[in-house]
C-alpha cells in the first residue's frame, strides 16, 4: 500500500501548476466520462476541446462547455464529430444540481440530466437519448495514510445513471476516483457498467497555467479497445 501511495504521489507531482477543473466528454463537471457531485458556481465556466483516436484509423473532436448558474447548479453542452463518419455527430445539453456539499455535509450529492441527439455507428446511443443520474462524492484522503502524508487529496465517486433511448432503457452504475496534488495535477480512474460494453478510463490532468489545463488519457468509450484522448481546457471565474 505504501508503494502505491508513493507511485500516485510521484505521478501527480510531475505536473505542477495552478489548480483547475475539466468537463467530462458529455459536458458536465466530472472525470473523463462520468460525472461527479461537483458543480461549477456562479461566475465560473469552462470550455474544453479534446482530440480522440477512433476505430478505423480516424480522428474525433469533442467540444464542451459548462457554466455555473448559482452556488449549487450548472448547465453544460457538448458536440462531437468523427472523421470516419462525415454524417455522424452528437449534440447534447444537460444540467446538474448539487443537493449536499462537503465540508458542510458528510458527503457531496448531486442529481443531473442530459439530452443527446446522435447519429453514426461509433456512438453507443443513436437517436434521441435522455439520461438522468445521481452521484455521491466523498473525500477519502484521511482514509489512506500514505497519500495523506504525501499531501495528495483522494476523492471517490459512485453513481447510478438511467438511460432512455430507442435501443437501451436501463439503469447502470459507475464509480471513479481522483487523486489531486497540492499543485492541482490530477490522476483519474473510472469504470462505467455500460449496457453494451463496460467502459474504463485513465487520465492525467496537467495544469499549464491558472486558467489553462491539459488532459491526456485512454478510454474504451468508442469501442472494445482503449484509445487515446487528449485536449485543453480553458477555465474562467473565481474558482471551481
Amino acid at each position: 500500500m505504501k508503494r502505491t501511495g508513493l507511485l500516485v504521489a510521484a505521478l501527480l507531482l510531475v505536473a505542477a501548476g495552478a489548480a483547475g477543473s475539466y468537463p467530462t466528454l458529455s459536458g458536465e463537471s466530472g472525470l473523463l466520462q462520468v460525472p461527479t457531485a461537483d458543480v461549477m458556481t456562479l461566475g465560473n465556466g469552462e470550455v474544453a476541446a479534446d482530440w480522440m483516436s477512433v476505430p478505423g484509423g480516424g480522428d474525433g473532436l469533442a467540444v464542451r462547455g459548462v457554466v455555473g448558474l448559482g452556488p449549487n447548479a450548472e448547465v453544460g453542452a457538448a458536440w462531437r464529430k468523427f472523421s470516419t463518419e462525415p454524417d455522424g455527430r452528437l449534440v447534447g445539453v444537460g444540467g446538474k444540481l448539487q443537493l449536499l456539499g462537503e465540508p458542510r455535509s458528510l458527503i457531496s450529492l448531486a442529481v443531473g440530466a442530459r439530452f443527446d441527439d446522435s447519429s453514426g455507428a461509433l456512438f453507443r446511443r443513436v437517436g434521441n437519448t435522455f439520461q438522468a443520474y445521481a452521484v455521491v462524492s466523498k473525500d477519502l484522503t484521511h482514509a489512506t495514510q500514505e497519500l495523506a502524508t504525501a499531501a495528495v487529496r483522494v476523492r471517490g465517486h459512485v453513481g447510478l445513471l438511467s438511460n432512455n433511448s430507442d435501443d437501451d432503457n436501463s439503469a447502470r452504475g459507475f464509480i471513479g476516483v481522483d487523486f489531486t496534488s497540492p499543485e492541482g495535477s490530477q490522476l483519474l480512474l473510472e469504470y462505467w457498467n455500460h449496457a453494451r460494453d463496460d467502459v474504463s478510463s485513465v487520465a492525467l490532468r496537467y495544469p499549464l497555467a491558472p486558467m489553462l489545463s491539459l488532459q491526456v488519457g485512454i478510454t474504451n468509450a468508442l469501442g472494445s479497445d482503449h484509445r487515446l484522448v487528449g485536449g485543453l481546457n480553458l477555465h474562467w471565474g473565481l474558482g471551481g
